[in-house]
């Protein structure tokens, strides 16, 4: 509260992340990776959300599954986009990309050498923090204004991206400033009419959007143990949980070797 009615904020331009470049030294660290993009999906909770509030991010996310593609669905129907259920056992899921049942990584990630920036904290989410501290009244103001403010941002963000790259990366669906505009609309517009639950979800689903390949998932995973959302979806039959498979882990486990070198503490 003290640092927003300061407004000692973020802008659009304060983003703070680390910019990759065409030095081979300083490469995008998905360069080169096409072995690596070809066992890569998007998860579901991923795809569904995108296509449930028809974010075009999906195209820049991601392929159109093979199997939807072979089956008459064009690159630019959000149908044609399946994500892998991450409860799913491995062996499952590998079956299922052999068969083409998946979308897999967009092919820009590792054909671009300097690639999309690296996050560390963003205006983005500076907005969907501010939208969540209004909510629960932790400082006053509107709420849906900051929800807002922070999908724009980083919609602006990848039209930036990809402005002059090859249209085959886009899928036939740019985003565009028009499309911005717009996009507030249907299961994408704030929820003024509905619970408090449901806009706490709007909000921290956003956030967690802002790390997709980003690598930033522990602070995505804090803010899932502290709202329950996004609500990952969890089997206990492939769960890796040693303590409890019908949870998910809230912490790093100790290491044995600290029974036999540091049992007083332990």
């Amino acid at each position: 509260a003290e640092i927003v009615n300061a407004n000692n904020l973020l802008t659009e331009a304060d983003n703070y992340q680390l910019v990759y470049s065409e030095n081979t030294n300083a490469s995008y660290p998905f360069f080169n990776g096409e072995n690596r993009r070809i066992v890569t999906a998007p998860s579901d909770l991923v795809v569904d959300y995108l296509k449930l509030t028809n974010d075009r991010r999906l195209f820049y996310f991601a392929e159109p599954a093979a199997q939807k593609i072979s089956g008459g669905l064009l690159e630019s129907d959000f149908e044609a986009y399946v994500g892998a259920p991450t409860q799913l056992a491995a062996d499952q899921l590998a079956l299922n990309r052999t068969a083409g049942k998946y979308s897999l990584m967009n092919k820009r990630y590792p054909q671009i050498r300097s690639g999309d920036p690296m996050f560390q904290f963003t205006y983005s989410e500076q907005c969907f923090i501010i939208a969540e501290a209004i909510e629960e009244g932790w400082v006053s103001g509107s709420a849906q204004t900051w929800y807002e403010n922070g999908v724009k941002a980083i919609l602006k963000h990848y039209m930036g991206l990809t402005t002059s790259a090859p249209a085959s990366y886009l899928h036939g669906m740019p985003i565009t400033q028009t499309y911005i505009n717009g996009y507030f609309t249907g299961e994408a517009a704030y929820k003024t009419g509905g619970t408090k639950a449901d806009r706490i979800k709007q909000i921290i689903t956003q956030r967690w959007l802002l790390d997709f390949f980003q690598g930033n998932g522990l602070f995505s995973y804090k803010t899932f143990l502290r709202t329950g959302y996004p609500e990952f979806p969890l089997d206990p039959a492939t769960s890796m949980n040693p303590e409890d498979r019908n949870v998910a882990p809230i912490r790093w486990m100790y290491p044995i070797s600290e029974l036999t070198i540091n049992a007083e503490n332990y």
